[in-house]
C-alpha cells in the first residue's frame, strides 16, 4: 500500500490574513514586522545570554531566518529599532547579560521595559483589526497576490481529488486550505464563504481531526462541490440530516473529511456484495478503577463493562482481500478483516447463512453472494438512510445511491506482508510508566541501540541497517538504494558526514527513550472474528470465540509466548500482558497478521482502542515482560463518567461555533502534565492518583469538540495536580521535543532521564571510528558519461544554479514546514521537485545534469551532496546498475536488461521503436525542408 500512496497533488494553504482588505493589510503588516523584529532581537539577546558573545555571523543567521517573510532582510530589525527603541535600556541589558554575576530579576525587568511599547502597539493593532472586522460588510475576497508558489502544499491522492479529476502533480485552486488565525474573519469565511479575484464563490467544505488540531479547514469552489457532492456523500445532504434530527457538528466534519484521507481506489469493489449488521456487543465483568465527574476514584470488582468488540471493524471473505484493510466509502470508515465465514457456516452444525441487517431485512449470505459484512459502527450515517415507508429497503436505498451517483470505495491502508514487519522502537511514554527499573535492566533494554551506536562506522551490517540500505527496507530512497548496490560508497566523504549526522540523531533519539528491542512489531488490532461469526450465524448472544481472557493471537509470534500489547498514547500503566495462542485450529480462522483480542477480556478498556484501524506495538522480549509484570501489579483499567456528544442542526454558523470551541482545548497540554508526573522523581500513590485524574481530563479533552464538556476540578484535586503540572517538562525533552535547557527541569533519576544521566547512552561527543569495511570508492561509477566536461558554458550554468538553489534550500523547506504544520522532512519532497524543475530549464536532460553535478561535487570532495541525491539520485542509481552490475533499467519500458553496448540506455525492442520514430521524424523534416526549398525556388 505504501507504494500506492505516493501520488500527490498540490493546493494552496493560506491563512485568514489572505482575506484582509488593503487597509487591514497595511496595519497587519506593521504588526507582523514589529513581531518579527521583536522575536529576532529576543533571539539575539538569548544568544548573548547563553554565550556572552554575539558575532556578525549570528546576526547574518537571524537576518536569513526572516527572509521567508517576503520582506527585506533588514526590515524586521529596522522596524524594531525605528519604533521607539530605547538604546539606554539596551545598554543596561547588555551590561547585565555580560556581567560576571548576573541579576536575572533585573534582566527580566529591563527586558519587559524594553519590549513594553512594542507589546502595547501590537495590542492596539489587534483591537483595531477586530474593530475593522466587525465593521466589514459583504463577502470577503481572496487576495490574488497570496496565490504564490511558496503557499503551495502537497496532498496525497484521495477520493476527493479523484472526484475532482485532479491529475498527479497538478496544482489546483478548486480546494484551498485556510488556517484560522483571526477568528472574526474566519467566522465570516465559514458562514458566508468567499470569492476569488475572478468572482468565483468558495464555500466551507470540512475540517478533519488533524485539521482541527492545527486550526485548518478546507474550502472548495461552490460550482465544483455542486458537481461532486452527491458522489462524495451518496446523495446525503445537510437538509436530509437536519430533517432527521441533525448531527453533532464536529462528527459531521469528521465524516465529511473521510473523502480527503490518503487512499487508492478499491478496484473490483461491488456494493451489491455488501450488507451492514449490528455490532458484537457484550458485557464483560472485571475489576476497574472508576472515576466519576467529581474525581472520586473507586475500585470496583466484578464490574460490568459494556464493550462493542467490533467497534469500527467488519469482515470479508479472503477472496475479497487476503490482508486486513482500512476502507473508506461515503460515511463509512473502518477495518475489514478477512474471515472465511462461508467455511464457518459449512463446518458448524446449526449455523445458518441467514442474517438480519441493521434495518431488519434478512439476507442469505451464500445465496445473495455476500462477501463483505460491514457493522453498524462503520456506517456513520446509517440512521439518515432509513426508509420511513419501507424500512427493509433502507440498505437497498444506500446501494442504489452509491451506484447512481458513481460513489467510490477506497483503501486507505493495508497490512504489510509478513516479511515487511520491521522491528519498531519503544517510546518514552511506555518507558516512563515503568517506575521500578534497575540500571542493569535499563542497560539491557538499551543494549541493542547502544550496540548499533558503537558499531556504527566499523561494522558494515550495522552501517547498512542503520542507514536503511538493507533488504528489509522495501522503500529505500535513492541514496539508500545506491549504497545497497555499491557499498563502497560508504567510503565517500558525503556518506561519512551522513553517518556522523545519523549517529548524532541515533543518540538523540535514544536519549528520548526511542530504543530498539528485537521482535517489536506494529500491527492492526482485531476482535475475535470467530466470536463474531458465532453471534451472526449461530445466534449466540454471549459468544466465547477462540480466545480466553488473558489471551491474544498474532501469527508473527510463537504459541505460548508472552506479549506486552501497547498502544499510543500511553498515559497510565497501559501494559497488557497476554499469552499468545497460535495453533492449527486458530490459523484456520485468524488468517491475517493482526493481533486478535478476546471477547472475554477488558484489554480494549485498558488500552482504550477501537478496531477501525488502530495499531498496537507488541513487545515480546522476555526480560522486558518480566520488568513490566513487576511494575503493573494491581493495575486495572480506568473507567470514566463522560458526557455523550449531542446532535445539532448542521449549518455553517453552528459548525464555526463548534470549531472555535474545539480550538480552545489542547490534548498535548494534558499529556505533558502526565509526563511531568511520571518524571517527577519519586512516583508514589499520590502521583499515580494524579495521573488517573489527568487521564480523565485527557479523555474529556479528546471528546470536547463533540461534547463541549469538561469536568470541573474540585479545589483539593486542583492543588494536587498543580504540584506537578506547574513544573517544567522533564530534562529528556531536550532530545524528545527539541526543548532548550532553560525550559526543562533538572535531570533526575526518572527512568528515561537515567539513559543520559547514567551514561547508558553514549554521549554525542564520542567520535565515530571509521574502519575500512569495504573497498575503494570510485565516483566514476556514479557517472553515465565518464568524460563529461564541467567547464562548458552549459555545465557552468547548471553548477551556478545548483549552488544558488542549494544555499536557499534549507529556508525554503523551513518556510513550507511552517505553512503546512509538518516536519521539514515531510515537506522536502515538493521543494526538491521545484529545484529539479528549475535545473531542467537550463537543460531538460536529467542524465546530463546528474553527470555534471556528480563530477563537480565529487571532484572537489564536497561533504554535502544531499541536494544532488534528493534531486537526481534516481539517475545515479541507474548509472551504478549500469557501471557496477552491468545492468540498466530501460528508459522507456522500465524493464531490467544486461548491457550489451556502450552508452546503451534502452532495451533492444524499445531502441528499435525509438530508431523507427527518429527515422520517421527525420523523413518528415526532410520532406518539409524540400517543400520549403521548392517554394523559394
Amino acid at each position: 500500500m505504501a507504494e500506492n500512496l505516493q501520488d500527490q497533488i498540490y493546493i494552496y494553504s493560506l491563512s485568514t490574513e489572505s482575506f484582509l482588505s488593503d487597509e487591514e493589510r497595511k496595519i497587519h503588516d506593521e504588526k507582523q514586522t514589529l513581531e518579527l523584529g521583536m522575536s529576532l532581537y529576543k533571539d539575539i539577546l538569548n544568544k548573548l545570554e547563553s554565550t556572552r558573545v554575539i558575532e556578525d555571523k549570528d546576526l547574518e543567521k537571524y537576518y536569513k531566518a526572516f527572509s521567508f517573510a517576503n520582506v527585506a532582510r533588514s526590515a524586521p530589525l529596522y522596524n524594531f529599532y525605528f519604533f521607539g527603541f530605547n538604546e539606554m535600556l539596551e545598554e543596561r541589558i547588555i551590561e547585565e547579560l555580560t556581567a560576571i554575576n548576573r541579576n536575572k530579576k533585573q534582566i527580566n525587568k529591563l527586558k519587559k521595559q524594553l519590549f513594553e511599547p512594542y507589546n502595547n502597539r501590537i495590542t492596539n493593532i489587534v483591537a483595531e483589526l477586530d474593530k475593522m472586522a466587525d465593521q466589514f460588510e459583504g463577502i470577503r475576497t481572496l487576495r490574488n497576490q497570496d496565490l504564490i508558489e511558496s503557499n503551495i502544499i502537497s496532498q496525497f491522492d484521495s477520493v476527493l481529488t479523484r472526484a475532482l479529476g485532479i491529475n498527479k502533480d497538478e496544482t489546483t485552486d478548486d480546494i484551498i486550505m485556510i488556517r484560522a488565525y483571526r477568528y472574526k474573519i474566519f467566522e465570516k469565511l465559514v458562514v458566508n464563504g468567499f470569492t476569488n479575484a475572478s468572482g468565483e464563490k468558495y464555500c466551507y467544505f470540512t475540517s478533519s481531526a488533524g485539521g482541527i488540531r492545527n486550526k485548518k479547514s478546507v474550502f472548495i469552489k461552490k460550482s465544483v462541490l455542486d458537481k461532486v457532492q452527491s458522489s462524495l456523500f451518496a446523495g446525503l445532504t445537510r437538509e436530509r440530516i437536519n430533517k432527521n434530527g441533525g448531527m453533532n457538528p464536529n462528527k459531521y466534519n469528521a465524516y465529511t473529511a473521510l473523502s480527503m484521507t490518503a487512499s487508492v481506489e478499491w478496484e473490483g469493489f461491488n456494493i451489491e456484495n455488501c450488507i451492514v449488521v449490528d455490532d458484537l456487543e457484550t458485557s464483560v465483568f472485571g475489576t476497574v478503577d472508576y472515576i466519576d465527574e467529581n474525581y472520586n476514584i473507586n475500585r470496583k470488582k466484578n464490574y460490568p463493562v459494556d464493550i462493542t468488540h467490533t467497534d469500527g471493524a467488519g469482515i470479508c471473505l479472503p477472496s475479497v482481500s487476503n490482508k486486513a484493510i482500512q476502507i473508506r466509502l461515503p460515511f463509512f470508515k473502518g477495518l475489514l478483516i478477512p474471515t472465511p465465514f462461508d467455511k464457518f457456516i459449512n463446518e458448524n452444525p446449526g449455523a445458518s447463512p441467514v442474517v438480519t441487517d441493521i434495518y431488519g431485512k434478512e439476507w442469505n449470505v451464500i445465496k445473495d453472494d455476500i462477501s463483505i459484512i460491514f457493522t453498524k459502527s462503520q456506517f456513520k450515517a446509517w440512521g439518515y438512510f432509513i426508509n420511513r415507508e419501507d424500512k427493509d429497503k433502507s440498505w437497498d436505498d444506500y446501494r442504489t445511491a452509491f451506484n447512481e451517483f458513481n460513489c467510490e470505495a477506497a483503501i486507505a491502508m493495508e497490512e504489510v506482508d509478513e516479511d515487511g514487519f520491521d522491528d519498531k522502537l519503544l517510546s518514552y511514554q511506555v518507558l516512563q510508566t515503568l517506575t521500578d527499573v534497575s540500571n542493569s535492566e535499563l542497560e539491557y533494554i538499551a543494549s541493542q541501540t547502544v550496540h548499533n551506536i558503537n558499531k556504527f562506522g566499523n561494522d558494515l551490517d550495522v552501517i547498512l541497517d542503520v542507514l536503511g540500505a538493507n533488504d528489509e527496507n522495501e522503500h529505500k530512497n535513492s541514496f539508500q538504494e545506491a549504497i545497497d548496490l555499491y557499498p563502497n560508497l560508504v567510503n565517500d566523504e558525503h556518506t561519512k558526514e551522513e553517518m556522523k549526522e545519523t549517529r548524532r540523531a541515533l543518540i538523540k533519539r535514544a536519549k528520548s527513550g526511542k530504543l530498539l528491542l528485537s521482535g517489536n512489531k506494529r500491527v492492526f488490532i482485531a476482535p475475535d472474528t470467530y466470536a463474531f461469526c458465532e453471534k451472526l450465524f449461530l445466534n449466540i448472544d454471549q459468544p466465547k470465540g477462540l480466545l480466553n481472557d488473558g489471551e491474544v493471537s498474532c501469527s508473527l509470534y510463537d504459541d505460548g509466548q508472552k506479549l506486552d500489547v501497547l498502544r499510543s498514547p500511553h498515559l497510565y500503566k497501559e501494559h497488557s500482558i497476554n499469552v499468545n495462542k497460535v495453533n492449527k485450529d486458530i490459523k484456520e480462522w485468524f488468517v491475517t497478521n493482526c493481533i486478535y483480542t478476546s471477547v472475554e477480556s477488558l484489554i480494549s478498556q485498558l488500552l482504550m482502542f477501537d478496531v477501525d484501524g488502530d495499531e498496537a506495538l507488541i513487545v515480546s522480549d522476555e526480560k522486558w515482560i518480566n520488568i513490566v509484570e513487576r511494575n503493573i501489579k494491581g493495575v486495572v483499567p480506568l473507567q470514566y463518567s463522560l458526557k455523550s456528544a449531542q446532535p445539532d442542526i448542521i449549518d455553517n454558523q453552528i459548525i464555526f461555533n463548534s470549531l472555535k470551541s474545539a480550538y480552545e482545548k489542547n490534548i498535548g497540554t494534558v499529556n505533558n502534565q502526565i509526563t511531568k508526573v511520571w518524571n517527577s522523581g519519586a512516583v508514589d500513590e499520590n502521583a499515580v492518583r494524579v495521573v488517573k485524574w489527568l487521564c480523565l481530563e485527557s479523555n474529556a479533552v479528546i471528546d470536547y469538540a463533540k461534547t463541549l464538556w469538561m469536568p470541573t476540578r474540585p479545589n483539593e484535586v486542583d492543588k494536587e495536580i498543580k504540584k506537578f503540572a506547574n513544573g517544567r517538562v522533564p530534562h529528556f525533552f531536550i532530545s524528545a521535543k527539541n526543548k532548550s535547557k532553560k525550559n526543562v527541569a533538572k535531570i533526575n533519576n526518572s527512568v528515561v532521564n537515567r539513559l543520559e544521566r547514567d551514561k547508558i547512552i553514549p554521549p554525542t561527543s564520542k567520535h565515530i571510528i571509521f574502519k575500512d569495511v569495504v573497498g575503494t570508492f570510485d565516483y566514476s561509477n556514479l557517472l553515465y558519461n565518464k568524460s563529461v566536461n564541467i567547464n562548458s558554458k552549459l555545465a557552468v550554468n547548471i553548477i551556478e544554479k545548483y549552488d544558488e538553489l542549494n544555499r536557499k534550500k534549507h529556508w525554503a523547506i523551513k518556510k513550507e514546514s511552517r505553512l503546512q504544520g509538518k516536519s521539514m522532512r515531510k515537506v522536502e519532497f515538493r521543494v526538491i521537485k521545484d529545484i529539479r524543475k528549475q535545473l531542467r530549464l537550463i537543460k531538460n536532460d536529467d542524465v546530463f545534469i546528474a553527470d555534471v553535478l556528480v563530477e563537480y561535487l565529487y571532484e572537489k570532495r564536497s561533504k554535502n551532496k544531499n541536494l544532488l541525491w534528493d534531486a537526481f539520485g534516481h539517475v545515479i542509481v541507474w548509472n551504478i546498475n549500469r557501471n557496477v552490475h552491468n545492468k540498466l533499467e530501460c528508459l522507456d519500458c522500465k524493464c531490467e536488461v544486461e548491457i550489451t553496448k556502450e552508452r546503451q540506455i534502452r532495451c533492444e525492442m524499445c531502441q528499435i521503436k525509438r530508431n523507427k520514430h527518429l527515422d520517421a521524424v527525420r523523413k518528415r523534416k526532410s520532406r518539409q525542408s524540400k517543400k520549403q526549398t521548392e517554394k523559394v525556388s
